[in-house]
């Protein structure tokens, strides 16, 4: 059996792979046994008091330690009124678990894509910042080591060059008239 790493001081590394796997398999094996289960399913027929079934005596609203009906056991009905309540609470925090269980496997489901379209997105953003460092002037002779779009000094797009006003010589604004 596996060690606890949390307990050993270890580095526990949660991916989104693991993420996206606890919630498809291991959460999704809980949320099935809880809704397949046939002890929870007699709970909740003893909580709401159905007849009929494969109960002891074929009636979920009895619980007989005697005949409730004909008043034989007076504490007979008490116990079966408050085996319903006590059935009632536990299936109650049952079907919570439940509906907490499949919010926790939406919302691991959900994390992981995030996670994992960030982990994309920032691959991205690096490439990108990687060209724009290789574009940047850092020599003051105008345009970057690739001279692409986004470099800074390369170009007429919209620049004095462009229009044929600025600097003409350098630095010195250019003459404007006679």
């Amino acid at each position: 059996m596996g060690e606890n790493a949390l307990e050993g001081g270890k580095v526990v590394k949660i991916s989104t792979d693991l993420l996206h796997d606890f919630a498809s398999m291991n959460l999704q094996s809980f949320i099935d046994e809880l809704k397949q289960n046939p002890a929870i399913d007699d709970l909740n027929l003893f909580a709401s008091g159905a007849t009929g079934g494969v109960s002891p005596n074929g009636s979920y609203a009895q619980v007989l330690p005697a005949n409730t009906e004909k008043g034989q056991l007076v504490s007979a009905k008490k116990l079966q009124g408050d085996f319903q309540t006590l059935a009632t609470l536990v299936d109650d925090a049952v079907q919570n678990l439940y509906q907490a269980a499949v919010q926790m496997q939406s919302d691991l489901k959900l994390v992981s894509m995030v996670l994992t379209d960030a982990s994309d997105e920032a691959d991205l953003t690096a490439a990108e910042m990687q060209e724009d460092l290789a574009n940047v002037d850092v020599d003051g002779a105008g345009g970057g080591s690739a001279g692409g779009a986004g470099a800074v000094g390369t170009g007429p797009v919209g620049g004095p060059e462009a229009t044929g006003g600025g600097k003409a010589d350098g630095g010195k604004p250019a003459p404007t008239g006679p």
